[in-house]
């Protein structure tokens, strides 16, 4: 999120601002701290101008589930 937020021009405070959370809550979802519930995720995503999963990082070396994805049942 902070990678985007600055390439969108915010502050976090402004940021912040735009998105109706305090820009210190900005910078605990920025550094890990804390997860944004699913409602500010996307109002997140909406003042940044990106699909709510573009803010989720996929790690294409870990377990489906771990990404997301539910687990195939074995065949």
């Amino acid at each position: 999120v902070k990678q985007l937020r600055k390439q969108a021009g915010f502050s976090a405070a402004t940021f912040g601002r735009a998105v109706g959370i305090s820009g210190r809550q900005v910078r605990r979802y920025e550094s890990g701290d804390y997860e944004p519930p699913l409602s500010v995720a996307g109002r997140i995503a909406y003042v940044l101008g990106v699909p709510l999963d573009d803010l989720y990082v996929h790690d294409p070396d870990a377990t489906p589930a771990a990404n997301g994805a539910p687990e195939k049942a074995p065949a």
